[in-house]
């Protein structure tokens, strides 16, 4: 029965608190697009791809959409290998390093990877869900809305077999609105 009373008790105080933490840890909500390279190693090729990313965010939280589509291929063992598109969303914490431009984050997500392999005069087009999560850091120059990322994320394929992909990524980031 105490702890009953102390749950109720600590519940109430955050109710009460959780709007007033809220409007000082939201802030104002704006946008931001990201373009760029993506460099993935999926054992046993690694593939490259052009990247992109809208994103709405407050101070500290956001989420993001985020697209892809190969360019070039690789090869393992007589068999061509390219990724033809890679879909996924995300929501992002974001950690803003006061007065220096940076950011940093860790992201965590759902997504879609299609790839195509192609031996001979024989193609086959797949496709595998994966679990994501990563983290990077962000640089805006002079503090305005231009900046680069940088960051990693791991593929976590889902289904047996389809072990896991590392992708990292450099990109053009421009910020829109409040922040």
């Amino acid at each position: 029965m105490k702890i009953l009373i102390a749950a109720a008790a600590v519940a109430a105080a955050a109710a009460f608190a959780a709007p007033a933490m809220a409007q000082t840890a939201v802030g104002p909500i704006s946008g931001y697009a990201n373009l760029g390279y993506a460099y993935a190693h999926e054992d046993p090729v690694n593939l490259s791809a052009i990247q992109g990313r809208l994103g709405a965010r407050a101070t500290y939280f956001g989420v993001e959409g985020q697209g892809a589509f190969g360019i070039g291929d690789d090869t393992d063992s007589g068999v061509k290998v390219k990724l033809r598109s890679e879909y996924s969303g995300y929501a992002v914490g974001f950690l803003p390093l006061k007065d220096t431009g940076v950011e940093l984050f860790a992201r965590v997500g759902y997504g879609h990877t299609s790839i195509k392999a192609k031996s001979g005069a024989v193609s086959v087009n797949a496709g595998v869900d994966s679990l994501n999560y990563g983290a990077g850091a962000q640089y805006f120059f002079n503090h305005g809305p231009n900046g680069v990322r940088a960051d990693y994320t791991r593929y976590d394929f889902r289904g047996a077999g389809n072990g896991n992909g590392d992708v990292f990524s450099i990109s053009y980031v421009r910020k829109f609105g409040g922040q």
